[in-house]
């Protein structure tokens, strides 16, 4: 049966705090609204994944962590919604990231 329009099985209720490495890579998701409690996403989460759209809000912007290819290789990304963020981690460099 093909996969046809599935969601992030994760709910505003439930509080997770981190999706961790590789926890949906190569899977057939298709969309991902996250919900605001989560601050971590780790390493290549979602790589390869069949995800068309993705919606991630600013609300924890100071604590929210996206790790190293958390979206690579996936390759039918249409709409992509990510909260901007730039820090100084030191007087003397300040970074700037999506």
């Amino acid at each position: 049966m093909p996969f046809m329009d599935v969601l992030l099985p994760i709910s505003e209720d439930e509080n997770v705090k981190g999706i961790y490495d590789y926890a949906f890579a190569y899977t057939g998701i298709k969309e991902l609204i996250l919900p605001d409690s989560v601050i971590d996403i780790g390493r290549y989460v979602f790589k390869g994944s069949k995800l068309k759209k993705v919606y991630i809000s600013n609300t924890n912007l100071e604590t929210l962590v996206i790790e190293l290819g958390a979206f690579e290789a996936c390759n039918e990304l249409e709409d992509l919604t990510l909260p901007f963020t730039g820090r100084s981690l030191y007087d003397d460099i300040v970074y700037f990231t999506y």
